[in-house]
């Protein structure tokens, strides 16, 4: 089977798939996510030996591996767990353009403002 055959295939299963994820998950996003995920991995497997002679149920079966895989609601991460410490990396990449645009001055220009600064 070509490539061209696999993604007709793939994409043919796809509604499939979304139905099915949605045992797994708790939202049709989540389901679209999973069902997409697991035709992607399938799809870097198919060129692997031995074939796949099953191509639905070696998806279905992936993509079930790959919701016993995905953490639980309860445990994603919420505000509450968020970290308390600001993130430096704006002010940093705040700093670095700025000093981008001053290095970018003539000289002098340059030379009075950082020693302003």
């Amino acid at each position: 089977m070509n490539d061209k055959q696999y993604a007709k295939d793939l994409e043919d299963l796809r509604p499939k798939l979304v139905r099915r994820a949605r045992r797994y998950t708790e939202s049709m996003a989540e389901a679209e996510d999973l069902a997409q995920e697991a035709i992607i991995r399938v799809w870097l497997r198919l060129r692997a030996d031995p074939p796949i002679t099953n191509l639905q149920a070696y998806v279905v079966s992936a993509m079930r591996r790959l919701a016993m895989r995905r953490p639980p609601a309860e445990d994603e991460l919420t505000e509450a767990d968020a970290p308390k410490i600001a993130a430096e990396a704006p002010n940093r990449l705040a700093a670095a353009e700025v000093m981008m645009a001053v290095h970018a001055l003539p000289d002098d220009q340059a030379e009075l403002l950082i020693g302003y600064a």
